[in-house]
């Protein structure tokens, strides 16, 4: 018989999450904790376990794993069949596309066999989980499709990770990355400008203060001298 557990997942899961079963979650023994924001959409197929936490105008696309300590922070998307294992921090407006994974753990490759199956049937006991730290996203980032990143990394505000990258170091902020490993491959914009928007942090803004500076938005900001001439 299935249990309570897999049950309220299952349902939760073709439901994609409405409100009610963040109630339901939260009252069963389905071991997650679940937060979520105004404005929350989450596409069917997805499956969340453990601590999660959804700010206002988060989307997580169909077919999503959310399995650890997840937190989405707000107008953040999941485009689809995107994994998020073990510790993981995701800032504001950030865009992730199809097939994007951040994995915090992995498994052990000191044992001798790397199979997960068989280690279970010799000793009865789960392969032991490896880490080098905890991922943590800033703000406003593109991570490209199928992209992975690694355990132990952080990656700065505005920077872009190119398409079937791997990351496996730090990004800074407003860094272009790609590659196998991912390596830095150009700049966003100059130093000057990349220093102005640090120090702006328009993803902290409010909704209002976002609304009244729409020229901002609407600028190429590789065409202008400073970010202020641009300010509301």
């Amino acid at each position: 018989m299935r249990s309570i557990k897999t049950t309220v997942e299952s349902v939760v899961s073709r439901l994609g999450y409405p409100e009610i079963a963040t109630t339901l979650i939260d009252k069963s023994p389905a071991e997650t904790n679940f937060s979520r924001g105004r404005n929350v959409g989450i596409e069917s197929g997805c499956s969340m376990r453990g601590d999660i936490s959804l700010g206002d105008d988060v989307h997580v696309g169909p077919d999503c794993v959310l399995n650890g300590t997840v937190g989405l922070g707000r107008g953040t998307n999941l485009n689809g069949r995107n994994t998020l294992r073990g510790t993981v921090d995701i800032g504001r407006y950030c865009a992730v596309a199809p097939g994007a994974e951040f994995r915090s753990q992995n498994h052990t490759t000191a044992n001798p066999t790397l199979q997960l199956k068989l280690y279970r049937q010799v000793t009865g006991d789960e392969l032991a989980w490896t880490s080098k730290g905890d991922i943590d996203v800033g703000s406003d980032v593109w991570i490209g499709s199928n992209a992975t990143v690694l355990s132990g990394v952080s990656i700065g505000h505005g920077a872009i990770v190119g398409a079937g990258a791997v990351v496996t170091s730090d990004v800074e902020p407003y860094a272009v990355v790609a590659g196998v490993p991912a390596e830095r491959k150009k700049w966003r914009f100059d130093e000057h400008i990349r220093e102005e928007l640090l120090d702006t942090a328009w993803w902290n803004w409010s909704e209002e203060k976002v609304a009244e500076n729409r020229q901002f938005f609407e600028t190429d900001l590789t065409s202008i001298e400073s970010v202020s001439d641009v300010l509301g």
